[in-house]
């Protein structure tokens, strides 16, 4: 029994404690956190009323009788009285703002018990009440004294006097021309998305779209970014001058005489973000100048009657000049948003389309496009700037040559243009059209025109030129070989009656990762010149056309590739399995720095340019004849044809150059300074060219016999060269290497090795022809 009356007794204080709290509740009592939090506070029923709840504020003077009184229109504020006019929103919200969060200063406390009189509260300088929406009576009342320094002396409805921040209590003035609202738009510049300008002889349409500036109306073109920008600053801070001229009536009904009719205002809407506030438009409209005032503009705001006066700056002609606001850009896009392009150019058009592998040529044939000329194609296209802009009105169509265009370059992005319908490209409007007119060499200009701005033509760079394919095959992708070069072991060159094989040795375990070398081993095993050798292999690895040729209008036999001028072939470890043989035909006319090429394996035909055909026509055999520290050289011998003929030295041991030991005097021509400069000449002795690998020596060498022999005998290592000299023919002499018999023809500079004949030969000169 003890148990159950237990139970009814804390049921009965559970609910009885809910019935508590819910009657606090109801009753408005506050709760622990409600009490710290109004601690302190000026006017602590603020704390449970939103700012949004006030809809009224009356400040009154009580020593004057004056007092003005503000309410909420929806997301404005409005003077009342005096006056019927709009109030600065943000004045306002400050103040409420402040107000609901006033505090009592920590050194004042409570001066309940003072005489209200000392300070200056009975009559107090001002009285402000707050309302609530719809309601009469004030839900806050709050009497302004004296001003201390930075702080007032205030009391609360209720409340006792204490001091609080004067600058939190501000303004309480009761001139309703200090909390009129003087400027046209209530927004930041950086929260504008789009400006639109209506009005007689003006039209202006700029957009903020994918993070650039756009005129869309009267033309399509971009904008400049900081003239806009200018010109949205002078937008946000657009207001009425200062005082109370700057409000030239009030609740006008005929805008006529202010030139604020529909007729003859100009118009101006920003369409906000939404960024730091409602993304409604703002609209407001400017008249004419006020008499003697040129500077100046009667305007108002969008559902306003009062005409305020403004200082227009550069805001007053807004729209009558659109290309005022132009950027010099052709296309403002970056070129990783193309996704399709379309150039038409001399009868032929061109469809390339960015799919997931890469770009692709549709028209007109399919197949893999070049993606360095389509990236250098789309690179002159965002880097075109106009140097003037012309009235399309004022150039005669045949001297810009835009009634047949020179090519018409069609860009399509990832997203349709503002306003146009979205859809697959190529089917909905392109993003971007321009038409390639004309060069005019006088002003060293292309004329262009955008296709959507008929009324302006651009002054292009020449550059702009490039862009236009040459030949129905042009953007298709050039790069033939995609090889790693480190894989090629073989190269068989044929240029001729010359052909010499290159092969690649790998470097020996004990070669510490040094690299392969090459070397020539057929017609005769040689050293391979390493530049020569790699720029050879990097160029095949790598083999890119110049361009690619139309063969329908031509006969094979044009392009000099029945009978090549130079074949190789080139292969990687795999052998004839990885072959792959390059044929260079004849020079392309009117381009000498290129020639015909065929590659097996490829249907067409292409040109390659100077740098491959210099690389095919290089040397790759070794030229350096021989190479020795010149301080090894302790004795050379010169001979000439005949027999005897033959002059000798040697370098003493203070490392001089003399005689042969024997002879008593320097043989007639000769000195020490001379063989030094020979000695010099021979340990570095590399040939010019090349002219043949095998064989007898030429006719008209001066080989078969030599006019010299030159053999020089070293130190360390311990051995002897020997180096025949032949004819001279344009500064270079005919050389062979050892004393005799057939071998290598070089070609080696003739002044170094222009010496005596020694004495006993028919010749004493050495120049033969």
């Amino acid at each position: 029994m003890m148990g159950k009356r237990a139970t009814v007794v804390l049921l009965l204080l559970f609910f009885g404690g809910l019935g508590a709290l819910w009657w606090a509740r109801t009753a408005g009592v506050p709760t622990a956190d409600e009490r710290r939090a109004m601690a302190g506070r000026v006017l602590p029923q603020l704390l449970r009323v939103e700012t949004e709840e006030i809809g009224r504020i009356e400040i009154e003077d009580p020593s004057s009788g004056d007092s003005i009184a503000l309410e909420r229109r929806g997301e404005d504020w409005q003077v009342v009285e005096p006056v019927d006019a709009l109030a600065d929103r943000r004045q306002v919200e400050g103040l409420l703002n402040n107000l609901k969060g006033l505090q009592a200063s920590p050194e004042a406390g409570s001066l309940t018990s003072g005489d209200p009189a000392r300070f200056g509260l009975e009559p107090p300088a001002r009285v402000i009440r707050l309302f609530r929406s719809g309601s009469r009576e004030p839900i806050a009342t709050l009497a302004l004294g004296d001003e201390l320094e930075r702080l007032r002396y205030v009391k609360a409805e209720g409340g006792g006097i204490t001091l609080a921040d004067s600058v939190r209590v501000e303004p309480d003035d009761v001139d309703p021309l200090l909390w009129r609202e003087r400027g046209l738009f209530e927004i930041y510049s950086y929260d504008v998305k789009a400006i639109n300008v209506v009005g007689p002889d003006r039209r202006l349409n700029v957009v903020f779209d994918g993070g650039r500036w756009r005129i869309v109306h009267p033309f399509r073109a971009p904008a400049n970014a900081e003239v806009v920008n200018g010109l949205l600053a002078d937008l946000a801070e657009l207001q009425a001058i200062s005082g109370a001229e700057g409000f030239a009536a009030e609740d006008v009904e005929d805008l006529a005489p202010f030139g604020l009719d529909p007729d003859r205002a100009t118009i101006i809407t920003l369409l906000p973000a939404g960024l730091t506030g409602p993304a409604e438009p703002q609209m407001a409209y400017l008249g004419k100048a006020p008499e003697g005032s040129d500077d100046l503009r009667y305007a108002r705001r969008d559902g306003q009657d009062d005409v305020l006066v403004v200082r227009a700056r550069r805001v007053g002609d807004l729209g009558l000049n659109p290309l005022e606001v132009r950027s010099r850009k052709v296309v403002d896009f970056r070129p990783n948003e193309v996704q399709g392009i379309r150039i038409e150019a001399g009868g032929e058009t061109f469809e390339l389309a960015k799919e997931s592998d890469g770009w692709q040529v549709q028209m007109p044939t399919e197949g893999p496009a070049d993606a360095l000329d389509v990236a250098t194609l789309l690179e002159t296209l965002v880097g075109l700037e106009s140097a003037e802009f012309f009235k399309a009105s004022e150039v005669a169509a045949e001297r810009s040559g835009l009634d047949a265009p020179a090519a018409t370059v069609s860009v399509w992005l990832d997203r349709p243009e503002p306003g146009d319908e979205d859809g697959p490209r190529f089917e909905r409007p392109a993003n971007a059209a321009l038409k390639i007119g004309r060069f005019d060499a006088g002003r060293k200009l292309v004329y262009g025109q955008l296709e959507r701005d008929e009324e302006n033509l651009l002054a292009l760079p020449e550059t702009v030129r490039a862009i236009i394919p040459e030949g129905r095959l042009a953007l298709r992708d050039r790069t033939l070989v995609r090889q790693d070069p480190r894989t090629v072991r073989r190269i068989e060159l044929s240029r001729g009656a010359r052909s010499l094989t290159l092969e690649r040795s790998e470097a020996s375990p004990g070669a510490g990762g040094a690299q392969a070398a090459w070397q020539v081993v057929e017609p005769t095993e040689a050293p391979a010149d390493r530049l020569a050798t790699m720029m050879l292999i990097e160029g095949l690895a790598r083999l890119r056309a110049e361009r690619w040729v139309d063969e329908s209008e031509s006969e094979p036999s044009d392009f000099g590739l029945e009978e090549p001028t130079l074949r190789v072939t080139w292969e990687d470890a795999s052998g004839d399995a990885g072959a792959r043989t390059l044929e260079v035909g004849g020079l392309v006319p009117g381009r000498p720095e290129e020639a015909y090429a065929r590659l097996d394996g490829e249907s067409g035909i292409f040109t390659i340019g100077p740098k491959l055909l210099a690389v095919l026509t290089a040397e790759f055999r070794e030229r350096r004849l021989l190479a020795f520290p010149v301080e090894q050289a302790v004795r050379i011998a010169i001979r000439g044809p005949e027999a005897g003929s033959e002059v000798v030295f040697e370098r003493t041991v203070s490392g001089a150059w003399g005689p042969e030991a024997g002879a008593d005097t320097w043989p007639m021509g000769y000195d020490a300074d001379r063989v030094a400069a020979l000695a010099a000449s021979l340990s570095e002795l590399t040939a010019e060219q090349i002219l043949q690998d095998e064989g007898p020596m030429p006719d008209g060498s001066g080989l078969d016999p030599p006019a010299l022999r030159v053999e020089v005998r070293l130190q360390d290592p311990e051995g002897v060269a020997t180096v025949r000299f032949g004819s001279v023919a344009n500064g270079l002499r005919y050389a062979a290497m050892k004393a005799e018999g057939p071998g290598p023809v070089f070609l080696v500079p003739a002044e170094p090795f222009a010496l005596p004949v020694p004495e006993g030969s028919a010749d004493s000169t050495d120049e033969r022809p």
